[in-house]
């Protein structure tokens, strides 16, 4: 098939769980013989400083000639700039399924069809599902990312693009096809949208074997959201400074997009990278991987790759949920402090069970 992936979020560089879960669809489907186009939705705030040149010719060396920009005029970006603070004023910060949709890129869309014919169209997120409307296309898929439904209920203050059941219904309805990346979303996406073909998907990691290093190396590579934070800030206060009086060596290895976070933190058993640029490099450099997220929503992103590079997995019990088989993954789950003491007890000081953790990794993939 000639698959269509339309985003406002760029397919690089990965900063972001989200970029990680566009790029992880776009790979399974090319390695299954699909011809893929992404279509990358630009509209940037009034008054934006950071350029988006460089990350349009990262996804250029990316995508080649399969890469199509699409710039949105002068009035969609005020649209775009008011509509946070307008919706906080007028609707307590609930979102319409539309706000954040470019005037025009419907019509852009529906003219890129009649040129290019392709059998689906994969929008990323609620908020684009406009371009559904007019458009002959036999598969027009929503990739949800999550639910937005109430999402300030759900997720806290920190929630972003909340929305009403009757505007995500509306969305989804313009769809025949919806991706949800855990088993309740898909429930409650099938309410919404009775005739849509409800699909629980996962995300696609490829499974890379790693040595055991036999160091008190810890790794937490992330994105630099509110919940990330809040879960770094956790581990540093509960958790960590009890490991280094246990195990002066231990030291937590930061990269990522959370880096710049990281460096303002008082503690000299800390190492900071940055941005990472080949993964595969970071989660060399130790045995155990941490993800202290207990707050939020959307699919572990963090978790899974974890796993798929062969880790000793810890994380908190919020960070379990929604994965695939989670009664049985080889995870290492708790939100007691001393749970996570004890936890890194007995993988630094018995080998045998690092090696029975990494061998059920391996039986995941």
């Amino acid at each position: 098939m000639k698959i269509l992936i339309v985003s406002m979020t760029p397919s690089s560089p990965i900063t972001s769980g989200n970029r990680k879960w566009i790029v992880s669809q776009a790979q399974f489907l090319k390695e299954r013989g699909h011809n893929v186009y992404f279509l990358y939705v630009s509209c940037p705030v009034l008054f934006k400083q950071n350029s988006e040149s460089h990350v349009i010719s990262e996804m250029k060396t990316q995508w080649g000639n399969n890469l199509i920009v699409y710039k949105a005029g002068i009035l969609s970006r005020i649209k775009l700039s008011l509509s946070y603070k307008m919706r906080k004023l007028l609707s307590k910060g609930y979102h319409t399924c539309d706000d954040l949709c470019p005037f025009l890129l419907p019509l852009f869309v529906k003219r890129l069809q009649k040129n290019k014919d392709f059998d689906a169209c994969v929008v990323n997120y609620y908020w684009l599902t406009k371009i559904f409307d007019n458009l002959v296309i036999s598969k027009k898929v929503l990739n949800t990312h999550d639910c937005f439904s109430y999402k300030d209920m759900h997720a806290g203050k920190y929630a972003w693009m909340t929305t009403t059941p009757n505007e995500e219904a509306k969305a989804m309805q313009r769809c025949n096809y919806i991706f949800a990346l855990q088993e309740t979303e898909a429930h409650f996406f099938q309410h919404l949208s009775p005739k849509s073909h409800v699909l629980d998907v996962f995300c696609f990691f490829k499974f890379i074997e790693t040595p055991i290093v036999g160091n008190h190396n810890i790794l937490f590579l992330s994105g630099n959201n509110q919940y990330n934070i809040n879960g770094l800030d956790w581990f540093m206060q509960q958790v960590f400074p009890q490991l280094i009086k246990k195990y002066p060596d231990a030291k937590l290895v930061v990269g990522g997009a959370i880096s710049e976070y990281a460096r303002g933190l008082s503690c000299d058993n800390i190492q900071i990278l940055g941005f990472v640029d080949a993964p595969i490099h970071f989660f060399m450099l130790g045995d155990v991987y941490i993800n202290p997220t207990y707050e939020g929503t959307g699919l572990k992103i963090k978790t899974f790759e974890s796993i798929s590079f062969d880790k000793i997995t810890v994380t908190r019990t919020h960070s379990t949920e929604g994965i695939y088989l989670p009664h049985s993954a080889p995870i290492l789950a708790s939100d007691n402090p001393e749970q996570w003491i004890y936890f890194f007890e007995q993988i630094w000081e018995n080998n045998e069970l690092i090696s029975i953790i990494k061998k059920k990794n391996t039986c995941m993939h």
